[in-house]
């Protein structure tokens, strides 16, 4: 019989502020922890975490910052069948405010270190999402996206599949018209696959920075985007073993009313996946820079760039096959001012293997930033 276990932790909101120089109460953290015991089936043990919103400010207040989120080794689980073990964690959202700035969005931390025997197999996930920024109305900022990291190992005698993903929380918009966009909140995340004998290991890492809040109002900008990183690791004695690691930038924020759009972010990858087996290995690394963000009335943001390396030997795998690739971000678009730059990429690989050996390597410029009316489009990026 299967077994689902799920425990439920929220931070509450923060309360609202009234007047200049006042702020607005930050969010309550959340957490909890799962623990299931079964016997031949399907056991699962699932935590959700989930930060408090900050209080919103009227009247010239500040917002609160949204609540952060820490979960760390909040699954366990014991069964000679199946056995997931999942936690998520989701930063709270900053405050918004009229005539003061937005608070920041809260961190989202996630991490997972287990060492599991007697399972027919072990799933992991991991999910994190930092909180988006509080909005700002007046002469102003939104407020930054929260950060998130997502860490996860497994270890087992048995087929192993982790997965941590982790993506930043998007800046908060600057909504009248003087008011800044704020900055997206960056990512991370680690995924580690651990068997032994024949069975198969596969680990994946994903990780997005957050986007750029948009902005409104002439001489104001929009945020940019956030970067991210994101790497992997499989071992098996002579079983499969597939290990992904894929990053991607943040957009920019659209600029309204004559503001310029944000700034995309710029990602690099660098011998990001790794493993070991005496079977056969498969690698896939890649990068994906953030576009420019889209103005109306100024100049669109510039894409960020992209740059993916992997150097490697492995003389034990009976067959290798390697992906790596990046892509440019597009350059933002704009009505009446110069548009956005694009974004080159650069991908190299030096493999040694000792056996058979697929090797794919690619690079996709950004597209330029187009003239939607009485403007002129950029140039493409570089791919490399």
């Amino acid at each position: 019989a299967a077994l689902n276990v799920t425990a439920n932790g929220s931070g509450g909101s923060g309360g609202t502020a009234v007047g200049a120089g006042r702020t607005g109460g930050d969010g309550g953290t959340g957490t909890g922890s799962a623990s299931a015991t079964g016997s031949a089936g399907s056991t699962n043990a699932t935590v959700n975490a989930y930060g408090g919103n900050g209080g919103t400010g009227s009247s010239s207040a500040t917002g609160g910052d949204g609540g952060s989120v820490t979960l760390s080794n909040a699954t366990n689980g014991t069964t000679s069948g199946t056995l997931g073990l999942y936690q998520n964690a989701y930063g709270g959202a900053g405050g918004g405010s009229t005539g003061a700035a937005g608070g920041d969005g809260g961190a989202a931390t996630n991490s997972l270190s287990r060492n599991k025997t007697g399972t027919t197999s072990v799933n992991s996930t991991l999910y994190s999402y930092g909180g988006t920024g509080g909005y700002a109305s007046g002469a102003s900022i939104g407020g930054n996206g929260g950060a998130a990291s997502s860490t996860l190992s497994i270890t087992s005698a048995s087929p192993t599949t982790t997965a941590a993903h982790a993506s930043g929380g998007a800046g908060g918009s600057g909504t009248s018209s003087a008011a800044n966009g704020g900055n997206g909140g960056s990512a991370s995340s680690s995924s580690q696959s651990y068997t032994s004998a024949a069975h198969a290991a596969t680990a994946a890492a994903y990780a997005s920075g957050g986007a750029g809040g948009s902005a409104t109002g002439s001489t104001r900008s929009a945020g940019a985007g956030a970067t991210a990183t994101a790497a992997g690791y499989g071992e098996s004695g002579n079983g499969s073993v597939s290990v992904t690691a894929s990053a991607a930038g943040g957009s920019g924020g659209t600029g309204f009313s004559n503001a310029a759009g944000g700034q995309g972010a710029s990602v690099t990858q660098s011998n990001a996946v790794n493993g070991t087996t005496s079977g056969a290995m498969a690698w896939s690394q890649s990068a994906t820079a953030g576009s420019g963000g889209t103005s109306y009335g100024a100049a669109g943001g510039n894409a960020g760039s992209a740059s993916t390396t992997l150097t490697r030997t492995n003389t034990a795998a009976s067959a290798l096959s390697v992906s790596v690739a990046s892509s440019g971000g597009t350059g933002g678009a704009t009505d009446t001012g110069t548009a956005g730059a694009s974004g080159s990429a650069t991908s190299s690989a030096t493999i040694t293997a000792a056996n058979t050996l697929t090797l794919a390597v690619s690079a996709t410029g950004g597209h330029g930033g187009a003239g939607t009316s009485a403007a002129s489009g950029t140039n493409g990026g570089s791919g490399s």
